[in-house]
């Protein structure tokens, strides 16, 4: 059974922290890293009923998509709700960790799993993170394949849809082993010259330090040299707020809306002509409002989303974006189902047997009259 610290890199590969809007807080809430997790639960929001549920189904983590704590605090005294949660939680040695909006922009994160299931084609971040770094190492000519491949299993190297991709030029490298040195090739006290490779491979920053430790794990040599290059100009990556893709085929409308209303719990708004065929359509879970006018920019001819105000649905319809809308609780909780699976997966393929349980309990602070 592993321990709660042993889950983090794994919770991290699957949502980068550094993938985090600069005013969230990711990562472990609260808990004991020593304790051991054999079950853990999923849920929107760390709350007393998704507290009492996970002591119920004997939990030891509570996996959530919203922070514990967002703002700073002063005080946790008992007449907050807060307090309630952190009391029973540390009673029954019950860890929080939260992925919020790393794991709306992850590569296979909230917005990807909708998009996926809407059967969308050529799918990409409706506002795609750019923030590539280039990756340059140089290693003699035999070990460097052996490398790439390493470090493009973490990420590194991927364009658009080419992963893998790297640049290799060959040169001579020199170097004298100092008396304490142990080197991989060549003798001690003497300069010596090897025939050596220049590998470049474009790193995004959320997987930057991941694809460095592997490096130097994978790396002969016994002092690694190797550069970090900041990159401009990118326009295109696999991680971003939402997605926009294109559907094989028109769909109308309110074919779409049927199918979420049978699969997604919640009150329904439109705005368009439900009856209009549409082949481009983006999704963002959560507040997308903000993104309407880059949405439309973008060629989307329906936007799914949530909190959208009334001025700003009027700027949808000016610039002929239709909309679904649906609650902010309803999209992210049917992502979180679809999400469940995916994480259990990816706990398994590390050598971790651990129950992801998906919350039963918590529900929507709004309802339909």
């Amino acid at each position: 059974m592993p321990t709660l610290e042993e889950l983090l890199p794994i919770f991290s590969e699957f949502a980068p922290q550094s993938l985090a809007e600069p005013w969230d807080n990711v990562g472990l809430q609260l808990g004991d890293k020593r304790s051991k997790i054999n079950r853990m639960l999923l849920s929107l929001n760390a709350t007393q009923e998704t507290i009492e549920e996970a002591i119920q189904k004997k939990c030891e983590l509570l996996f959530t998509h919203h922070p514990l704590f967002f703002e700073d605090i002063n005080s946790i005294v008992n007449t907050s709700a807060l307090f309630d949660v952190i009391k029973d939680a540390l009673a029954k040695n019950i860890g929080i960790y939260s992925a919020h909006t790393n794991l709306d922009k992850s590569e296979q994160g909230i917005n990807k799993v909708l998009a996926d299931y809407l059967e969308l084609k050529k799918i990409e971040p409706l506002i795609a993170d750019t923030d590539f770094k280039k990756l340059v190492f140089f290693v003699e000519t035999k070990y460097s394949k052996k490398i790439i491949e390493e470090l493009a299993l973490l990420g590194a190297g991927k364009i658009g849809q080419y992963s893998n991709a790297s640049f290799r030029s060959k040169g001579v490298g020199t170097f004298k082993p100092e008396a304490g040195a142990k080197p991989a090739v060549g003798e001690k006290g003497v300069v010596n010259e090897v025939g050596e490779e220049r590998v470049e491979m474009l790193v995004h920053q959320s997987i930057l330090v991941n694809v460095v430790k592997k490096l130097i794990e994978t790396h002969p040599y016994e002092e690694v040299a190797y550069d970090i290059y900041p990159i401009e100009g990118i326009k295109k990556s696999n991680v971003g707020l939402g997605r926009i893709g294109d559907f094989s085929s028109q769909k109308r409308i309110c074919d779409i809306i049927a199918d979420l209303r049978q699969n997604v719990d919640g009150q329904i708004s439109v705005l368009g002509n439900p009856e209009k065929k549409v082949r481009r359509a983006a999704i963002l879970a959560g507040a997308g409002a903000s993104y309407i006018e880059q949405t439309g920019a973008k060629g989307a001819e329906l936007f799914i989303t949530s909190d959208v105000k009334y001025h700003e649905a009027q700027k949808a319809a000016e610039i002929g974006l239709n909309l679904i809308i649906l609650s902010h609780f309803a999209i992210e909780k049917f992502a979180l189902n679809l999400l469940a699976p995916l994480l259990a997966d990816k706990l398994n393929k590390s050598g971790y047997s651990v129950d992801v349980i998906i919350s039963e309990k918590e529900s929507d602070v709004w309802f339909e009259n």
